[in-house]
């Protein structure tokens, strides 16, 4: 049988935003959509900043910071995914991340350091005469 209702659903934004109103605690699923969650509280908060406790607005406000704790916690997973390879991807994006478009670490050449590597000769300075 299903919840009624008039039960709030944690998981919710605007349940949990009601349940926060009445100082109920909510904790945050590491699951959840995390922008969608702070976007809409901090909606709620701008529009309820005069009905607000004090109490409830610093539950609030915790609330939030710690989605925005679980939202850099998966992006520095992404991150650590990405610099560990983890696949044939030629397209030089982190394979895992790449709307953040980020380029990889491991697909990046830099110039040869310490001259002019094997048989070439470093080119001559312009207006030298040749012996």
């Amino acid at each position: 049988m299903g919840l009624p209702d008039y039960e709030m659903n944690p998981g919710l934004v605007d349940d949990e935003n009601q349940l926060i109103l009445r100082q109920i605690a909510v904790k945050v699923n590491p699951k959840d959509d995390h922008v969608a969650h702070m976007n809409g509280h901090l909606k709620f908060k701008r529009e309820m900043a005069g009905v607000l406790t004090p109490e409830a607005l610093t539950q609030l406000t915790i609330h939030i910071e710690e989605h925005r704790n679980e939202y850099s916690t998966s992006l520095q997973q992404m991150a650590m995914v990405g610099q560990e390879g983890g696949g044939g991807m030629d397209t030089g994006m982190e394979q895992n991340n790449p709307t953040l478009g980020a380029p990889s670490m491991n697909r990046v050449q830099g110039p040869r350091m310490g001259g002019y590597g094997g048989a070439q000769q470093a080119p001559e300075p312009q207006g030298a005469m040749s012996a």
